[in-house]
């Protein structure tokens, strides 16, 4: 086995996932920013004493996403 036919070999099962170049290159750029970018800081808030007028502050404020406990 050449190693042509090795690529080939590693390549066709991704060619099912991608259709098309971009759509791999595009995706090899997502891996790569998860691996270097700075992770997101998670935040835990609850309103365990009934402090809801400070915890609707908070999340009225908030940037990004809200995940549910």
């Amino acid at each position: 086995m050449t190693n042509n036919d090795s690529n080939l070999a590693f390549l066709r099962p991704l060619a099912g996932q991608f259709r098309t170049v971009d759509s791999a290159v595009g995706e090899l750029a997502r891996l790569a920013a998860e691996l270097t970018l700075p992770k997101g800081t998670i935040h835990v808030i609850s309103d365990v004493h009934g402090e809801d007028v400070k915890l609707r502050h908070v999340l009225n404020n908030v940037s990004g996403t809200l995940r549910p406990a």
